[in-house]
């Protein structure tokens, strides 16, 4: 059963983004069903978070060594946010040495000053704190995995208690992305749970992965109805700030991720192969939504005026600059990572 989420896990990244830059694109696509199905692709995100939960426990159990987890997980994160960083910055006109390093540092997330360019900043600097308590959290998962995972679930809610009565009596209709973290502990920590399950092989017995798989449809039936049910009678803005736009896919996403990966496993593999590729620089292209969504009327206006062309075509011109930019970064790191070696063994006294 969680073999068909380590099997497919590149594709599901893939499916994942293709759901959060059309939420993105905020268009009426001209059917109601669509627009929900749409709208509802936000929670990509979530699957961003479980999969890399369910990825970084065989990342780390295998070698729980923290500073090379730590090179690892930055190389892969840091060079690309770096670079639309700057990107974002000169294109609003915003830059300044200050700014960047205090975004980057990802401390202009957490301790805003200038509170409208957080949200470009707020994935990696979530990402990367749950990075950086991975070597803490793991001396107590690997005791209590049950109760661990539990204690981060009871953490999520009391934060989210906190969230919601700042947001409410201390500053009434403001909002921070703080929610946008807060309610993605728990699916992150799900995931490394359930790594910690496929791994050990859990459960043993074939009537109670029967009951695991059932249970997880049910628990998806549940989210999906909570989230039509808050969606159809009260505002984006009241979901968002009490988390009910969500917490849901702590419900959904396990069974989703299992369910696709079983879709997955019945198509031809070209079709997986196809969307392991485009998993591959997923990273990117969320992070160039902030970039490339900016021309969103000058795509519709080459469409003739046709929105929902427009936007589809914002969403492969996307994912192509994610790929190029991917690409770049990877060949700029590889080069930078051979000459610090080089100059390392140049510099290295002889000993012969």
């Amino acid at each position: 059963m969680w073999n068909l989420i380590s099997r497919h896990r590149a594709a599901l990244m893939a499916l994942a983004i293709l759901g959060v830059l059309l939420t993105h694109t905020n268009n009426n696509y001209g059917c109601f069903a669509l627009n929900r199905l749409i709208v509802m692709g936000y929670g990509g995100v979530d699957v961003f978070f479980f999969l890399s939960g369910f990825g970084l426990y065989f990342s780390y159990s295998k070698k729980p060594q923290p500073l090379a987890f730590y090179r690892k997980r930055l190389l892969r994160i840091y060079p690309a946010f770096l670079a639309v960083l700057a990107i974002y910055l000169t294109q609003k006109h915003l830059w300044s040495w200050p700014f960047f390093l205090e975004m980057a540092s990802t401390v202009g997330f957490w301790f805003p000053l200038r509170f409208h360019c957080t949200y470009l900043a707020w994935f990696v600097s979530a990402i990367l704190l749950l990075y950086a308590l991975t070597p803490l959290y793991w001396q107590a998962f690997k005791r209590w995995p049950a109760a661990s995972t539990l204690g981060t679930f009871v953490l999520s809610g009391i934060l989210s208690a906190v969230f919601i009565w700042t947001f409410t009596v201390l500053y009434p209709g403001y909002f921070h992305g703080y929610m946008l973290f807060i309610a993605r502990i728990p699916v992150f920590y799900l995931g490394f749970f359930i790594g910690y399950c496929h791994a050990h092989d859990l459960p043993h017995s074939l009537p109670a992965r029967r009951w695991t798989a059932a249970g997880m449809a049910l628990a998806f039936v549940l989210g999906f109805t909570a989230l039509q049910y808050g969606l159809n009678h009260y505002s984006w803005k009241e979901l968002r700030l009490w988390g009910v736009l969500f917490y849901p896919y702590l419900l959904m996403t396990p069974g989703f991720c299992v369910g696709i990966g079983w879709i997955l496993s019945k198509l031809p593999q070209a079709i997986g192969r196809s969307l392991a590729w485009l998993g591959g620089f997923t990273l990117e292209a969320y992070l160039l939504i902030a970039v490339i969504y900016t021309y969103k009327a000058e795509f519709i206006r080459f469409a003739g005026g046709n929105a929902s062309l427009g936007c589809l075509l914002m969403v492969l011109a996307t994912l192509t600059a994610a790929w190029l930019l991917h690409h770049a970064v990877s060949l700029a790191v590889t080069w930078l990572s051979e000459g610090t070696e080089r100059l390392v063994r140049r510099c290295r006294p002889n000993r012969e």
